[in-house]
C-alpha cells in the first residue's frame, strides 16, 4: 500500500523531485500505455485494426469513430495530461529552469521538444539566493494557475466539444474545481494567506477566459454572462482547497479527486435529465386578406440592419426569408446574421395553413 501511495504521489503530486532518468523512463512507459489503450478503443469503435501511423498522422478515417469512443479517449487522456504537466514542471525545477518551461507541456507540437529537452537537461542543486522566498511564491502561482487552466480546458473540451452539453457541471462545477485546484496547489507545501489565494483564483479565471476566447471556445458576451456565477464559486473553491491543503498530510489525493471526478460528472449529467416537450401557441391578428399575408409568410424582402447596440455586440438578428420550391417538400430559409434556419415545409394549405419543421438553426450570437 505504501508503494502505491508513493507511486501516486510521484505521478500526480507536486512536491516529489523528478530527475531526468525518472522523467524519461516514466514518460516512455506511460506513452506506450496510453497509445496502446487508445488504439484498442478505436479498434473496437470502428470495427477494424488501425495502424500506429494512421493513428498519429492527421489523415482522417473514412469511417470516423462514434461519439462514445471520443468520450472514452477524452476521459482516458485526462490523468495523463495532469501527470505530464506535473512531472514536466517538477523536472524543469529540478533542472534549475523556470516552471514556465514545464507549463509548455500544454502547447501542442512544442511539447515534444520540451519533453526531449527536459529528458536531457541535468539536475542542479537548488540555489538559495536572497530572493529565494520571492521566487518560491512566483513558482507556486505559476503551478496553481497552470493546474487550474488544465481543469478549465479539459472541462471545456469535454462539455462543449465532445458532449455538446452546457450543464450545471460546466457552469458551476468547473469554476468551483478551478478554485479548489488553485487553493490546494498554491498552499502546498507552504501556507499562503487567504487574501493572496483568493486573488490568484480570480487571476486563474481571467487566464482561462482568455484561453477560451483565443481558441474560440466561447465569445466575450458568454464569458461575461458566466462571470456572476463563476466568481463566487471560484472564491469558495479556493478557500476550500486552501483548507484541505493546510489540514491534510502531503498527498495529492484531494487534487486528483477534483481532476478525475468532474469530467465523470459532466458525462453522467445529461443522462439524468428527463425529456420534456413544451408547447407554445402564439396568435397574431393582421387586418389584411389571407392572400396578401400569405406572400409575406413564405418569404419576405431583405430587412435593414438594426441600430440597437445589442445587435452590434454579436446577437443574431433577421436579415430576410426565402423559399425553394412550392408545396409540401419545399424548404424555407430564414436568414439571420449568424446563419439560417432550415425549415422543410410539412403542410401547405394556401392561403390558410403553413407548417414546417426546423432541421437546423444558427447560433444565437457570435
Amino acid at each position: 500500500m505504501s508503494s502505491l501511495k508513493n507511486l501516486l504521489s510521484f505521478l500526480f503530486g507536486l512536491q516529489r523531485r523528478v530527475d531526468r532518468w525518472s522523467y524519461f523512463q516514466t514518460g516512455a512507459l506511460l506513452m506506450v500505455l496510453k497509445l496502446g489503450v487508445d488504439l484498442l478503443i478505436l479498434d473496437v469503435a470502428i470495427g477494424r485494426p488501425r495502424s500506429l501511423w494512421e493513428f498519429v498522422s492527421l489523415v482522417r478515417l473514412a469511417d470516423p469513430a462514434p461519439l462514445w469512443a471520443l468520450q472514452a479517449l477524452m476521459l482516458w487522456a485526462l490523468p495523463f495530461a495532469w501527470i505530464g504537466l506535473s512531472m514536466s514542471t517538477r523536472r524543469a525545477i529540478d533542472a534549475g529552469l523556470s516552471p514556465w518551461v514545464g507549463l509548455l507541456f500544454c502547447v501542442p507540437l512544442l511539447n515534444f521538444l520540451v519533453m526531449l529537452g527536459l529528458s536531457i537537461a541535468p539536475s542542479r542543486e537548488p540555489r538559495r539566493p536572497a530572493r529565494q522566498e520571492a521566487r518560491g511564491r512566483v513558482d507556486a502561482r505559476l503551478r496553481a494557475v497552470g493546474a487550474s487552466l488544465l481543469v478549465a480546458m479539459a472541462m471545456a473540451t469535454l462539455s462543449m466539444r465532445a458532449l455538446q452539453d452546457y450543464g450545471l457541471v460546466l457552469f458551476a462545477g468547473t469554476p468551483l474545481g478551478m478554485g479548489v485546484v488553485v487553493g490546494y496547489t498554491f498552499n502546498r507545501p507552504e501556507a499562503r494567506s487567504a487574501r493572496s489565494t483568493l486573488l490568484l483564483s480570480l487571476v486563474s479565471l481571467v487566464v482561462a477566459g482568455a484561453v477560451l476566447l483565443l481558441f474560440a471556445f466561447e465569445g466575450v458576451v458568454c464569458l461575461l454572462m458566466a462571470l456572476p456565477l463563476a466568481v463566487p464559486l471560484a472564491l469558495l473553491g479556493a478557500l476550500l482547497g486552501r483548507a484541505v491543503a493546510l489540514r491534510t498530510i502531503a498527498c495529492s489525493s484531494p487534487l486528483a479527486l477534483v481532476l478525475l471526478v468532474s469530467p465523470v460528472l459532466a458525462w453522467v449529467e445529461p443522462t439524468l435529465r428527463t425529456e420534456r416537450v413544451d408547447v407554445v401557441t402564439s396568435r397574431i391578428h393582421i387586418d389584411a386578406p389571407p392572400e396578401e399575408v400569405w406572400a409575406h409568410v413564405i418569404s419576405f424582402a431583405p430587412l435593414p440592419p438594426p441600430r440597437e447596440a445589442w445587435f452590434r455586440l454579436g446577437f443574431s438578428y433577421p436579415i430576410g426569408a426565402r423559399i425553394e420550391g412550392r408545396g409540401v417538400g419545399a424548404v424555407r430559409y430564414c436568414d439571420f446574421s449568424t446563419g439560417s434556419f432550415v425549415e422543410p415545409i410539412t403542410v401547405w394549405d394556401e392561403p390558410r395553413t403553413l407548417s414546417f419543421d426546423v432541421t437546423d438553426q444558427p447560433a444565437p450570437l457570435r
